[in-house]
């Protein structure tokens, strides 16, 4: 009997299939929920992963399991790898609303993430290795 082939599996990075537009006021965390990383508003045309170093990757993995241990207070409090965007942010995805509140957080030695927090998620946006995203 022959096997049935299946349709091959695509993601389309950065175009949401179904509209879930984020608002500023609903942008508020529960300030109990330990945080995890979710990469639905990423966006790849800025940089990929596959720019980074093996070094960053690991780094990067490490990052991951350090967010799920704390909350959205503990990691916006610690300023010295948490920054809050002041003045313009680069064209967010189309559902980000422009008052959501953009942070950028150290990975590592070298890269960053850009991103925002909504309940106990922080939506990576964008990978930053070269800290180009700030930038003119």
């Amino acid at each position: 009997m022959a096997k049935k082939k299946s349709k091959p599996f695509r993601i389309n990075s950065g175009v949401a299939a179904d509209p879930n537009p984020i608002d500023a006021p609903e942008a508020k965390s529960d300030s109990d929920n330990k945080i995890g990383v979710n990469l639905r508003y990423f966006q790849r045309r800025q940089e990929c992963f596959s720019d980074w170093v093996k070094d960053d990757l690991k780094a990067f993995s490490n990052w991951v399991g350090k967010m799920s241990s704390r909350t959205e207070g503990q990691i916006t409090a610690n300023t010295g790898t948490c920054h809050a965007h002041q003045g313009k942010t680069k064209q967010l995805p189309a559902d980000v609303s422009p008052d959501v509140k953009m942070y950028n957080l150290d990975v590592g030695a070298k890269a960053r993430v850009h991103g925002f927090f909504l309940g106990s998620h922080f939506y990576l946006v964008w990978l930053d290795r070269n800290h180009a995203i700030l930038k003119g």
